[in-house]
């Protein structure tokens, strides 16, 4: 797949029936547990992306393809959700520091890889994948920032990727009146006399 160009494509992507196998294997082994299959899977998409033709395009961005694209960005979740529970200070976990580095070296890897699909400049991809961002990261973090002012608040995520709260306080209406009030302790300004 790293000699496919504008010239060859019509050999593997049949535009009238509208049939990619390589494309739909590659999809079928996205979330394989080794990691070089997964970073193959990376670089046919890459690949496969760079082509600049109209019928591949819509192709790869019409369902049930443009389901890929919000995987990628459950996966991201994930890794970050999974270096969030690494403890440290927890003596009966003997590799911990081990997990940490091989989430972190995820994450770099899965930041290049979205970044690398932005760069390409693909519009459809990149609405597609800058709205599964500010839906499935940024918005819930945020709306998980509002609410720990009152309680306490988890992320749980259901079989279809959506997060949930979990509600740990007592008391279930949270009172947004003071929702923007800063610590005073951070917006203290030094007076040099």
């Amino acid at each position: 797949t790293l000699k496919l160009n504008i010239d060859c494509i019509d050999f593997f992507f049949d535009k009238n029936k509208n049939q990619f196998p390589i494309l739909n294997k590659a999809f079928s082994l996205y979330n394989n547990k080794d990691a070089m299959i997964r970073s193959v899977v990376k670089n046919i998409f890459l690949t496969i992306l760079k082509i600049k033709d109209d019928a591949l395009r819509r192709f790869i961005t019409a369902f049930p393809n443009n389901i890929y694209y919000p995987n990628i960005i459950f996966q991201l979740r994930n890794i970050v959700m999974k270096l969030s529970l690494v403890n440290f200070f927890d003596n009966s976990e003997k590799n911990s520091l081990d997990k940490f580095r091989d989430e972190h070296d995820n994450l770099i890897d899965h930041m290049y890889y979205i970044g690398d699909l932005l760069l390409i400049g693909v519009e459809n991809v990149n609405f597609i994948l800058m709205n599964c961002i500010l839906n499935e990261i940024i918005l819930p973090l945020v709306k998980i920032i509002i609410s720990k002012k009152e309680e306490k608040v988890d992320w749980d995520f259901d079989n279809n990727h959506s997060v949930h709260e979990k509600n740990h306080s007592q008391n279930k209406n949270v009172n947004y009146k003071n929702i923007i009030d800063v610590p005073k302790n951070l917006i203290k300004r030094k007076v040099n006399n």
